[in-house]
């Protein structure tokens, strides 16, 4: 896949839908590590440590979003493998919370619709809001509100060249201030 530096994690039962009936795609920010650490397989590596060895609080708090309850590490797997995984920005980020330039945003948007166009998900969720708004605007039908509970949920569509359409919303990036039983309601309400 062009431009694509880390290829995403991609579930055993992600093109069956897995335990949602969805081809779901969960896309994060960035990964964190020196640049000699950055291989094509640092996602998987990361999502296999998750899986098989520990677990890691910002995974687990976002699975529980999608579930609506705590989970065990038997339940960890079969969401996991019924899901993609991938991070945004194709450089590694030497620390937790850095951004990444304006150039490196703008750089990671052929990869992401490489990404898009191989894997044809239905759903995309886009962890945090800083992210959303670096995420490419061309093919972009527009941005929606969903009001759950008061507060307001952006989402919108993007329809691909190979006339697919992906659905996606902003949830708070789950590593700090989320609540999952709240984003449980949010996404089993989108994606009804």
């Amino acid at each position: 896949m062009i431009n694509v530096n880390f290829l995403p994690f991609v579930g055993s039962e992600y093109n069956r839908g897995g335990i949602f009936g969805k081809k779901i795609l969960i896309l994060g920010e960035s990964h964190h590590c020196n640049p000699g650490e950055a291989t094509k397989d640092f996602t998987n590596d990361v999502m296999k440590k998750h899986l098989y060895e520990e677990s890691y609080s910002t995974f687990t708090k976002f699975e529980r979003s999608l579930v609506g309850h705590e989970t065990n590490q038997d339940e960890r797997i079969k969401i996991w493998n019924s899901l993609i995984f991938y991070n945004y920005l194709q450089e590694p980020m030497s620390d937790v919370r850095l951004a990444g330039t304006r150039e490196q945003y703008r750089a990671a948007e052929s990869a992401l619709f490489a990404v898009l166009e191989k894997y044809v998900p239905e759903y995309m969720v886009v962890w945090g809001t800083r992210l959303w708004d670096y995420i490419p605007t061309n093919k972009w039908s527009g941005t929606k509100i969903m009001n759950i509970d008061g507060s307001s949920v952006l989402h919108g569509e993007y329809l691909l060249d190979n006339k697919h359409s992906v659905k996606a919303i902003r949830v708070y990036h789950p590593s700090s201030g989320y609540s999952w039983d709240y984003w449980y309601k949010v996404l089993t309400t989108w994606w009804k």
